[in-house]
């Protein structure tokens, strides 16, 4: 199974997949904010081919994203931003088409893949 960049087993892909949402019901979260150091000369998609991708994404869909891929669902989602369920259903639209993704989990996997 393909999880993140590499292929792991199954059952260990599993576990790994995993690992956030378990941290996130103990209260830990996962901060993925951190950017790497500017690379002298280089503008910031060269540094990370995913930061020209995620400079499209508008302030709100990168909260959006940054929720959905710490587990919430679109409810929980517009609850958290005192959004409808609708306009959450319209950024995730917009979030999918913007990374070339099929489904939330695609969606999360590449912010994920991003924050390393």
């Amino acid at each position: 199974m393909l999880c993140g960049s590499m292929f792991l087993p199954s059952e260990l892909a599993a576990e790994a997949a995993a690992m956030p949402f378990a941290e996130a019901r103990r209260g830990r979260v996962l901060e993925t904010t951190a950017t790497p150091p500017a690379a002298e000369g280089q503008r910031p998609s060269e540094r990370n081919p995913g930061q020209a991708v995620l400079d499209k994404l508008t302030a709100r869909e990168s909260e959006v994203l940054t929720l959905v891929s710490r587990g919430l669902n679109n409810k929980l989602v517009a609850r958290e931003l005192g959004l409808s369920e609708h306009t959450i259903k319209l950024h995730m639209h917009h979030i999918l088409r913007k990374l070339g993704v099929s489904n939330r989990t695609g969606a999360s996997m590449w912010y994920f893949a991003q924050s390393k």
